[in-house]
């Protein structure tokens, strides 16, 4: 298989799993809040990661 597909199902995978963590801690309007500002500046999230 293709490295660069592997590395991106591989990051796709991580995040449904952040986001599954998320929505069990936080009510989905925070969680909302927060998927929206990071898709303001995506770049500025994975710098946090």
């Amino acid at each position: 298989s293709n490295k660069k597909e592997d590395i991106t199902v591989e990051h796709h995978y991580q995040v449904d799993t952040q986001l599954q963590e998320l929505k069990g801690r936080f009510n989905e309007h925070v969680v909302e809040l927060l998927i929206l500002t990071i898709a303001l500046d995506p770049k500025e999230f994975f710098k946090l990661v």
